[in-house]
């Protein structure tokens, strides 16, 4: 209230002119600065101490998750290396490497197999954008890199492509085959 009362009185007793326009708003900005400058704590915010460290797995379960959001996507097995214990852990498809520096930066690989008649690219863009976003959001890392390698093709059934139904012979071809069979047979 009093800091009103005497603005007004300070308008009053210079009149209003152009300069004094730009001068009244300078004040009234100085003023507003000095008010929010009283309305800050008192106590004074100390930073965090110690340090956050999110371990490689959870970061695995995290882009684990991502990879399962895609559609026509499934968790391959991996490298033989990695089938035998060998190397990095796995996590269900899902490789991460680590580079704990003051700025953590985290590389992803996973091993996919796609359903057939999807566009591989597109498949591989979506996964590694979908990786990329989420590890950053939750984790607050940078990504470096999110590798795709696809290591097979499967039905919407689930059944790889090597499972997949064979085409019914026609009936003319198995009389062929048949004749041809009899034939060897007898020579």
């Amino acid at each position: 209230m009093e800091e009103e009362r005497r603005r007004e009185e300070e308008v009053a007793s210079e009149g209003v002119s152009e300069g004094g326009e730009a001068e009244e708003l300078k004040k009234e900005e100085k003023m507003a600065s000095e008010e929010a400058a009283e309305a800050r704590p008192l106590v004074p915010v100390e930073e965090p101490r110690g340090e956050v460290k999110i371990d490689e797995s959870v970061i695995g379960q995290i882009a684990m998750q991502a990879l399962r959001t895609i559609k026509g996507v499934q968790p391959s097995a991996g490298s033989m290396m990695s089938k035998m214990g060998f190397g990095r852990k796995m996590y269900g498809g899902v490789r991460v490497s680590l580079e704990d520096e003051k700025n953590p930066q985290v590389t992803v690989d996973t091993y996919i197999s796609v359903r057939y008649g999807l566009r591989i690219p597109d498949v591989a863009w979506d996964l590694q954008e979908t990786i990329k976003n989420q590890l950053e959001q939750y984790t607050g890392y940078t990504v470096k890199a999110v590798n795709v390698y696809v290591q097979g093709i499967h039905f919407e059934d689930g059944r790889p492509l090597e499972e997949a139904p064979k085409e019914p012979v026609k009936e003319s071809e198995s009389a062929e085959r048949q004749d041809a069979e009899a034939f060897k047979e007898e020579g």
